[in-house]
């Protein structure tokens, strides 16, 4: 990503092992601000995740359930000053008579969320 690295040199790091030191380089005009990386997380999980293994008595099993069912999709946004903004969480129930599924416009939304988020931070 040599566009991202351009922009390196602006973003606020941090001391492993001390989060209250920061290296930052002071912008070197006043139209350059100080860049915070703020990554996006998505998370899907079903209602069936991780029943690979269940506790039985002798000789008997569980039913399995036919299809993956219900599901949640959760995007956030993970701040590297702040750490994960709760008012930029979008959670989806999707799947069949749900809210359906992801899309542009959700994200959309959860881009203007994050932006307020910051707005309140900083």
């Amino acid at each position: 990503m040599p566009a991202m690295k351009a922009y390196e040199p602006l973003l606020v790091k941090y001391v492993v092992g001390d989060v209250n030191n920061t290296l930052t380089v002071t912008p070197s005009n006043y139209v350059e601000r100080r860049l915070v990386l703020t990554p996006h997380d998505e998370m899907v999980s079903q209602a069936h995740d991780g029943e690979e293994r269940y506790w039985a008595l002798a000789n008997e099993y569980r039913l399995r359930k036919k299809g993956a069912g219900r599901g949640l999709h959760t995007s956030g946004v993970i701040c590297s000053t702040v750490g994960w903004l709760s008012e930029a969480c979008e959670i989806l129930e999707y799947g069949k008579n749900h809210e359906g599924y992801w899309t542009g416009e959700l994200f959309v939304k959860q881009v203007c969320s994050s932006l307020l988020s910051f707005e309140m931070i900083y």
